[in-house]
């Protein structure tokens, strides 16, 4: 499959970790916007979730899709986690959920290699603190558009949510600042304006 990449928007984010964060789920990584969490939520990385940025624009959400999460916590212990995926053509309703499955409901990426067990294994090896409440998270949502020329196979999540697809997505090479390597040389990047948002209720992070 070949193709041209035309665009790319970059969504920043910061939160803090728990005492109840367990990142025990093998399949989906979400991000919380609640200023509290329970036991049940093992899919959850984070909580007081807010942007730094505006959301990308509608037209780059049906691309390829990064998540890079760094984490440092009150001892200095550090650890940047990198998963990559597909935006889903529809993601019906808000929500930063990253999922293996091609489910668009309240997703970020779908058909991806993210999953809150392989994050809790990046953080355990750097030694980070993610149930301590003074943890500071920045989330890195890297969105790049590309038009598919020849295909060999399906698009998968480039044009539109591919059918019975339950794989995830091979992760994606990186070259120089981290960023993914896809198809086309030239990519103009858009970089979202700063939100007005104030941030949610909570400490400041």
């Amino acid at each position: 499959m070949t193709g041209t990449c035309r665009e790319a928007c970059i969504e920043v984010y910061l939160c803090r970790g728990h005492p109840n964060v367990s990142l025990r789920h093998e399949s989906t990584l979400e991000l919380s916007e609640e200023n509290r969490l329970t036991p049940r939520g093992d899919c959850i990385a984070c909580i007081e979730l807010r942007p730094l940025t505006s959301q990308c624009s509608l037209r780059l959400r049906e691309a390829y899709a990064a998540l890079y999460i760094m984490a440092v916590d009150p001892d200095g212990h550090r650890a940047v986690y990198k998963c990559s995926g597909y935006s889903p053509a529809d993601p019906r309703g808000t929500g930063h959920v990253a999922r293996r499955s091609w489910e668009p409901a309240r997703s970020m990426i779908v058909g991806s290699d993210c999953s809150a067990a392989s994050l809790r294994r990046v953080l355990e090896e750097g030694g980070v603190d993610y149930r301590s409440p003074f943890t500071r998270f920045m989330v890195l949502l890297y969105y790049i558009a590309c038009s598919v020329d020849t295909v060999d196979e399906p698009p998968r999540g480039v044009i539109e949510n591919p059918p019975d697809t339950k794989n995830p997505a091979p992760p994606l090479t990186e070259h120089g600042l981290g960023l993914p390597r896809l198809p086309g040389d030239n990519v103009d990047v858009e970089h979202s304006s700063p939100s007005r948002e104030e941030p949610r209720g909570g400490e400041k992070v």
